[in-house]
């Protein structure tokens, strides 16, 4: 698998405020995507922290969505409404068959 080099990358953020879900064992991610040029897809996990909480998810978008969403589920305690850190990796697929690692981090609220 062939790593491109860094250009206009994939851009992606969290809405905030994030809805919990599930009493707080899971919390309803999104945002939006903008996409590079030749971008065909991307692997995307995302995860929010609260204290000693993390909740997970993964999920693959295709261009051209500009929004992602994804439930991403807490392991070890339940979240609870209030701010939180959001982190999100990235593995964008070009249509020439290189990825291209993209991440972004940001506070978000949950509610």
């Amino acid at each position: 698998m062939a790593v491109a080099p860094t250009a206009q990358a994939m851009k992606g953020k969290f809405d905030s405020p994030l809805p919990l879900a599930s009493g707080g064992r899971a919390v309803l991610a999104s945002g939006p995507i903008e996409w590079g040029p030749g971008d065909v897809d991307a692997r995307l996990f995302a995860s929010i922290r609260q204290g000693g909480v993390v909740a997970g998810g993964t999920g693959v978008f295709a261009s051209p969505a500009d929004h992602w969403r994804l439930t991403l589920r807490a392991a070890g305690g339940r979240l609870q409404p209030g701010p939180a850190q959001a982190d999100a990796v990235a593995a964008t697929r070009h249509a020439d068959g290189a990825y291209e690692p993209y991440t972004w981090s940001q506070p978000v609220v949950l509610v």
